[in-house]
């Protein structure tokens, strides 16, 4: 058998404001598919989720500052699992020098679960604690599917994937999506056709497409087609030990030592002077994530680097600069899929400010992004373009 669940967890409310929960049950049955709900007193705390299975710690959420009702909108894919036994979601309330409290949790028998539906809802949170049976302690609204699978033996499944393999795995995926709306299917046909050896070859016929097709430059390579999907896939399959010699320890590094950085006055509210510290502060780190990228340079997985480089000749011979006005085309050719993106409170802040500058680097930009607030950082880009 293969079993696997994903999960999200997209916010919570009323947490730490205890009620009994045969009234929760009562309000919920009075009008089941409201989202109204009794507000109890605010409760200002620092929360987070941890996701047990089979009472296994399996993930973590970030630890998001509220006041009763955080966002988190954060997915958990958990598979190759053993059998279902119960998830359970603890909800955690971190204190400043004290161990964080067990607020409560949600337990889920996953033996009784729906299989291949989504499941959205409010989950109610019930505390923890020996002498508070009863209590729920606010609700976490959740997105879950459950799959479980029987694994079928070659000679059972050999019909179909020889029909796989005879047409571009790429084009299977476009009418997975949207004509028989499978799309958690996707992952699977990409390692078919890199256990065949074609994807490559299937990814440049797909980019050659989209080339052909579209005329405008500016919507070129747009987010939530098929070939963008499937090329972060390969970039999340073929890259990942590269993403982690070229930036996880800088990452890891940041995080850690709870860098703050903002150059946005806006945003911050500090003086000319603490601003200027923090430019010099985003340059510094800024210098630390691209002299890890760079030295380690000859480590990107050659697939990665045919990948692109298609994909820039693609461009150029498509978007000849002769062709367009110089102000369109100056930096057209170097344009193409944007490389790893950083995910985006203050320190998330500081990554969002460095993947900016980043990113102006990779697209040969020196030039002064439109925020006024980073102008500090054109000294760095000038020098470091060359090297790009």
């Amino acid at each position: 058998m293969w079993r696997q669940v994903e999960l999200t967890i997209i916010q919570g409310r009323n947490l730490g404001s205890p009620r009994q929960l045969s009234e929760s049950i009562s309000n919920t049955t009075a009008n089941p598919d409201s989202d109204t709900r009794q507000e109890g007193d605010p409760v200002d705390m620092d929360v987070f989720c941890e996701i047990n299975l089979n009472n296994t710690l399996c993930g973590r959420s970030t630890l998001k500052k509220c006041i009763g009702s955080p966002d988190w909108h954060e997915g958990f894919t958990l598979t190759d699992l053993p059998p279902f036994d119960t998830l359970e979601v603890i909800v955690w309330n971190e204190k400043r020098l004290l161990k964080p409290i067990n607020l409560g949790s949600i337990r889920i028998s996953l033996g009784n679960f729906r299989r291949g539906e989504v499941v959205e809802g409010w989950f109610p949170v019930i505390h923890a604690g020996p002498t508070a049976g009863g209590i729920q302690v606010g609700d976490i609204r959740m997105k879950m599917r459950v799959d479980e699978d029987i694994i079928l033996p070659y000679s059972a499944y050999s019909g179909l994937l020889q029909a796989c393999i005879h047409r571009n795995i790429l084009d299977w995926m476009d009418d997975f999506e949207h004509k028989l709306h499978l799309r958690s299917i996707s992952s699977e046909l990409m390692y078919v056709a890199i256990a065949k050896n074609v994807l490559l070859d299937q990814v440049f016929e797909l980019a050659d497409r989209e080339v052909d097709g579209t005329p405008p430059h500016n919507t070129l390579f747009r987010g939530n087609t098929i070939l963008t999907k499937t090329i972060e896939l390969c970039m999340a399959f073929y890259g990942k030990a590269f993403l982690e010699a070229s930036i996880g320890s800088s990452i890891r590094r940041l995080c850690s030592e709870k860098i703050a950085i903002e150059v946005d006055p806006a945003r911050s509210g500090k003086s000319t002077k603490d601003t200027e510290r923090d430019v010099e502060l985003l340059i510094y780190w800024c210098k630390e994530f691209w002299n890890q990228i760079y030295a380690v340079r000859n480590e990107c997985p050659n697939e990665m680097r045919k990948l692109f480089e298609h994909v820039r000749k693609l461009v150029e011979k498509r978007y000849s600069r002769n062709n367009m006005p110089e102000e369109q085309s100056w930096d057209l050719p170097w344009q193409s899929v944007s490389a790893f993106c950083l995910p985006t409170m203050p320190v998330q802040r500081s990554l969002t400010l460095i993947a900016k500058v980043i990113q102006s680097l990779a697209n040969l930009n020196a030039s002064v992004q439109k925020e006024d607030f980073m102008r500090g950082v054109k000294a760095f880009l000038k020098e470091s373009v060359p090297a790009m």
